[in-house]
């Protein structure tokens, strides 16, 4: 496994935070989450999630939100990886920042009218994640689809 960064941005598609995956020696990952600095750097974050204001949006916000607009179905995996990967396949793909256990219920409300397919990765930190979005996004979404 090699060093990988994943870019989340603004709805208007403005670089504002990345984490940074690294592989640890002998196994395992490190990962860092990283702010964008008015002067262009990016910076080391230390803190929790609920310091940052506003939160860190979906991960491939702008493209999501357009996405959504024309009517399109987005994929919800566990991490940018998945999501990433569904990408790759000619369809559209988010996922919440910081993965299993961290979603949070305004992350639903971008994907409001959406088709909304949810892949629930079979341990238990990611089915209770999987089940945490389709009950936030229940009355939300147009639909949920669960794999």
């Amino acid at each position: 496994m090699s060093t990988v960064e994943y870019i989340y941005r603004d709805a208007a598609g403005v670089d504002k935070y990345r984490k940074v995956k690294t592989p640890k020696p002998g196994g395992g990952k490190v990962m860092r989450t990283q702010v964008l600095t008015p002067d262009g750097e990016w910076r080391g974050w230390t803190g929790c999630l609920e310091t940052i204001q506003p939160p860190i949006p979906l991960y491939r916000y702008d493209e999501v939100l357009e996405a959504v607009l024309a009517g399109e179905v987005i994929w919800l995996p566990e991490g940018e990886g998945d999501a990433d990967a569904i990408v790759r396949t000619g369809h559209y793909a988010t996922c919440s920042p910081h993965g299993a256990g961290a979603w949070r219920d305004e992350y639903a409300e971008p994907l409001r009218g959406a088709d909304v397919h949810i892949p629930i990765d079979e341990d238990g930190p990611g089915y209770a994640h999987g089940v945490d979005k389709v009950r936030s996004l229940a009355g939300v979404a147009k639909s949920v689809r669960i794999f």
